[in-house]
């Protein structure tokens, strides 16, 4: 019987070799360039010319789009999609699957998303929250690059509520009823209401030894405070309850916290 104390003494039963290899955590400086971001941090569009980039550190998401061939239109908006409190039932956080209608383009999610982040090419950024049961201007202000070729934006955890863990989807609009470059996966139905299939995540913000790039469609609970932490689910933080202690009992109770993929 393993007996763990504190949170801290948690973490440290988690962060395998597998782990560290993936390190990404880093500020970005917007340069326009995919250079700005780490090679590992690439997820490519199956379609469409576009690779995506994600990472963090402590206080941003930092997240950009590059045409790989051609150009983007000035008004292709680079559409960031996040769910700020991940549910190990994936589409069951508090937000919505449905997308807020961009362009003529009103996209459903296998997660349930609370905030779209979309950027065009005349540095306009325009950030939708859902709450009460709508999509509505959540008045974000992020730093945000932009070319011919790119779409870079970091977004303070502090305008999106300081969560624990994210999932995440990218697509670009094209302004005129249409999308294209979903990623991760692909997406079905028509061109106005797209039907994405994969997401980027979950991944724990607390965890310094994780690469969001590499971790897709891995359910997770963004959060948990003085329950007992199930086995075979990952978590972004699980608070034990008065400074107490869980005592693990046998090989299936395996705490996952943070980027998980154990």
């Amino acid at each position: 019987m393993r007996n763990i104390s504190t949170f801290f003494a948690a973490l440290l039963l988690i962060f395998s070799s597998a782990e560290v290899r993936a390190q990404s955590f880093h500020t970005v400086t917007f340069t326009n360039s995919p250079s700005d971001f780490n090679a590992a941090e690439k997820i490519s569009a199956s379609v469409g010319n576009v690779d995506y980039y994600i990472t963090f550190d402590a206080n941003k998401i930092y997240v950009g789009a590059f045409r790989t061939s051609g150009v983007f239109a000035p008004s292709d908006y680079f559409a960031a999609v996040i769910d700020t409190d991940p549910s190990s039932t994936v589409n069951g956080g508090t937000g919505s699957t449905l997308g807020y209608t961009m362009g003529g383009v009103t996209p459903t999610f296998p997660f349930s998303a609370n905030e779209i982040g979309m950027l065009d090419g005349n540095s306009t950024y325009t950030s939708r929250k859902f709450s009460a049961g709508s999509w509505t201007v959540s008045g974000q202000s992020p730093s945000v690059s932009v070319s011919a070729t790119s779409r870079e934006i970091s977004i303070p955890f502090s305008g999106i509520g300081n969560p624990y863990a994210l999932y995440v989807s990218f697509y670009i609009g094209t302004g005129a009823s249409n999308y294209y470059a979903v990623a991760p996966g692909s997406a079905t139905g028509t061109a106005t209401n797209p039907l994405f299939n994969s997401y980027i995540g979950g991944f724990g913000l607390l965890s310094e030894y994780c690469n969001p790039a590499s971790l897709v469609n891995m359910p997770m609970e963004h959060f948990i405070d003085g329950a007992v932490p199930q086995s075979n689910i990952r978590y972004g933080l699980v608070k034990l309850s008065n400074g107490g202690t869980y005592n693990f009992t046998n090989a299936t109770d395996t705490l996952r916290i943070g980027s998980g993929g154990m």
